[in-house]
């Protein structure tokens, strides 16, 4: 296995692996790895749109829930409770 100093690749003694099965192997883990990347991305991206298409309706629903909830108050209400929870 070569070792890196510096600017250099060094390949030990006794070590008979060569530079082109060095750079073989190089490039089998860097497609691997892209690949991977790829798939990742791939996924998040349909995530994130699966999300952005979502949230919409989620936000519209619970305004028109809220409102339905909210009941109007007038001022003496509003501060009747207030007192009733002091």
């Amino acid at each position: 296995m070569y070792k890196n100093l510096g600017n250099h690749l060094f390949l030990p003694e006794g070590d008979d692996y060569s530079k082109k099965e060095f750079d073989k192997d190089a490039e089998e883990i860097v497609s691997a790895g892209n690949s991977v990347l790829r798939e990742l991305r791939i996924q998040q991206a349909a995530e994130q749109t699966a999300r952005l298409k979502s949230a919409p309706q989620k936000t519209n629903t619970l305004h028109k829930n809220h409102d339905k909830e909210q009941k109007k108050m007038t001022y003496k209400e509003i501060f009747d409770e207030m007192a009733a929870n002091k």
